[in-house]
């Protein structure tokens, strides 16, 4: 990967990745301590929503990066300046992979720990697929922030409470729905990646939020 380094944050030092994943250069950011002195355990940190890193994600990755973890955040294909377009849990879920095969023989890394998947929203989904697709014995552990894993009741529970979103990306990724669009739909239902995951899972729900 091309690496460019960052000014520090909050004491932990930020390098600016840009990466392949397939044809495409992609882009994400790695967070690691400033007194860095050895190989640590890697963690990969999905974002929520489809707008890139938000400061706010940002924060969470050097909070983890201060507790002595290699943090890596993917700026998925069509976002903070990644090449591709925007495609919902689907492209997205390469460049989680391709990261994570540059970021086991990186110096900082502590490969022989594997990896720790989180993600919120979009990125607990984007978690939850790339870890199925992952040698169990390299997944340390599953964190699935306020994710939707059951996509075919997600849009039930949407069409009945009037949230179904009628903009292009929306309806580009689902259509009118699963009978409409059934390839677009199995690829995207995080439950048919469960029975592949032996790690150790963390499931996170709000129970105000009214989308997941």
């Amino acid at each position: 990967p091309q690496v460019t380094p960052l000014s520090p944050l909050h004491g932990v030092q930020r390098q600016l990745w840009t990466y392949t994943s397939g044809s495409l250069a992609v882009k994400g950011r790695l967070y690691y301590p400033q007194s860095c002195s050895k190989p640590l355990p890697l963690i990969i940190f999905n974002h929520d929503g489809i707008s890139g890193i938000s400061p706010q994600h940002e924060l969470c990755c050097v909070r983890l990066a201060r507790r002595g973890y290699l943090v890596f955040a993917p700026s998925y294909r069509g976002e903070d300046g990644s090449q591709g377009g925007i495609e919902i849990a689907k492209g997205e879920v390469q460049d989680v992979l391709a990261a994570y095969n540059y970021l086991r023989s990186s110096p900082y890394c502590q490969s022989e720990k594997g990896v720790v998947l989180m993600g919120a929203s979009h990125g607990a989904l984007i978690s939850l697929l790339a870890a199925a697709r992952l040698p169990q014995e390299e997944v340390r552990g599953l964190i699935f922030a306020y994710g939707v894993a059951d996509i075919y009741a997600w849009w039930d529970y949407l069409r009945a409470t009037n949230q179904l979103g009628g903009d292009p990306i929306t309806r580009r990724t689902y259509g009118d729905g699963p009978q409409a669009r059934p390839a677009s739909f199995a690829l995207r239902h995080g439950l048919s990646a469960v029975p592949h995951i032996q790690a150790p899972v963390l499931i996170l729900q709000g129970q105000l939020d009214t989308i997941t």
